[in-house]
């Protein structure tokens, strides 16, 4: 009974969080472009348009979110257990570390994607895949220590100053790079193919990584070469003009070299 008591909360706070999520989505219009493509045309399967007419849209999408899906899962599910398994620190320390870093996050993904808006997706996007490559070894090192304010400053620098650059435009880039007929289901697809490829896969490797060699800089060098498959993949996105705000119905979608 006290088991299921304390599920009660949680099981509240979804369904408040899901409320409060369909309304904000309902009180958002659809863009004057969406809705002109929606009265005048009707996609009946749009997966396999988008796999038809845009194969390279989606797996450099895929490939270039990889890294931000391998990141957000290791540092958010499997480091609590790195930290308390291996480092020796304490739960309610290990815990305290993500929710400030993740809160720290959530405002600088705010930044990231206003930045994107001034400057393009693609700069500030790929300044977050080489941060995540390039800091990943110095957060180990912090995180390694067991003091918790150096273990939230190596969490911060990750998932923070890292992550954010990339995670901010992601959803406009994201849409960006397929045409109005089918840009939800573009969007989708690479997100979740990267999603099976790097949320799923990622706290799985990485345990197998500690099992292995009992340290986090094999973690660290996963994490590196992940990124890097992600920059090549960035790079062979090309920007659109004015931001990505042309229609992609008028005008290409997203060049692809």
């Amino acid at each position: 009974m006290a088991a299921v008591r304390s599920r009660q909360p949680r099981r509240w706070a979804s369904a408040i969080l899901i409320v409060v999520g369909l309304f904000i989505r309902l009180k958002v219009a659809e863009s004057p472009v969406f809705e002109a493509v929606r009265d005048t045309t009707t996609v009946r399967l749009p997966i396999a348009e988008v796999f038809r007419r845009h194969p390279r849209q989606v797996a450099l999408g895929a490939g270039a979110f990889l890294v931000q899906s391998t990141v957000s899962y290791i540092f958010i599910a499997y480091l609590a257990t790195y930290g308390t398994t291996v480092v020796g620190a304490s739960r309610t320390s290990v815990l305290g570390v993500i929710v400030l870093s993740a809160a720290i996050s959530t405002v600088l993904h705010v930044v990231a994607g206003a930045a994107s808006d001034r400057f393009g997706r693609k700069p500030v996007y790929i300044w977050g895949v080489i941060g995540m490559g390039a800091f990943i070894f110095p957060a180990f090192a912090l995180f390694d220590t067991g003091q918790f304010t150096l273990m939230l400053a190596a969490h911060i620098l990750v998932f923070g100053v890292a992550l954010s650059p990339s995670g901010g435009p992601t959803g406009a880039m994201f849409a960006e790079m397929f045409s109005t007929r089918v840009r939800y289901s573009g969007a989708s697809v690479s997100y979740q193919l990267a999603g099976v490829l790097g949320a799923a896969l990622g706290p799985i490797i990485a345990a197998s990584l500690i099992e292995a060699t009992g340290s986090g800089y094999a973690i660290a060098g996963y994490i590196a070469a992940v990124a890097a498959i992600s920059l090549v993949s960035i790079a062979l996105i090309r920007e659109p003009r004015h931001n990505g705000h042309l229609e992609p119905e008028i005008k290409s979608p997203v060049n692809i070299r």
